[in-house]
C-alpha cells in the first residue's frame, strides 16, 4: 500500500474512533461510577501508551533495558506510595474515613489500610 493511502486510512480510522468516543455519552447513560471508571481506564491507557513509547528511548539513553525498567518501576511505585500517603494524610486531617473527598476512592479500594 502506498504511504499516502496508508496515511489516509489511518486518518479515517482515527477520525471514526474520535467521533465514536464523542458520541458515546450521547447514546448511553453513564452513572457517576461508570463515568469515573471509564475515565480511569482511558487515563491508564494513555499512561501506558506514553510509557511504552518512551521506554525504548530511555533504554538507548541509559545503555541498558534493565536499568530503564528499574527506573520505570521505581517511578511507578514511588508515585503509588506518594498517592497512598497523601490520601492517608488528607483523611486523618479530615478526621477519619467519613465524607466525600480525597480519601473516598482509597477507602473503597483498600478497606483495611
Amino acid at each position: 500500500m502506498a504511504p499516502g493511502y496508508q496515511l489516509a486510512v489511518y486518518a479515517l480510522l482515527i477520525m471514526t474512533a474520535s467521533m465514536a468516543g464523542g458520541l458515546a455519552p450521547a447514546m448511553m447513560r453513564f452513572s457517576h461510577r461508570k463515568l469515573h471508571l471509564l475515565m480511569s481506564l482511558v487515563a491508564g491507557l494513555m499512561l501506558g501508551v506514553g510509557v511504552f513509547h518512551m521506554l525504548p528511548h530511555a533504554a538507548i539513553e541509559l545503555k541498558s533495558v534493565d536499568v530503564a525498567v528499574r527506573w520505570l518501576m521505581g517511578g511507578l511505585l514511588g508515585m503509588f506510595f506518594l498517592m497512598r500517603a497523601s490520601t492517608r494524610i488528607a483523611r486523618t486531617k479530615r478526621g477519619g474515613r467519613s465524607g466525600n473527598g480525597i480519601g473516598t476512592c482509597s477507602r473503597t479500594l483498600w478497606a483495611r489500610s
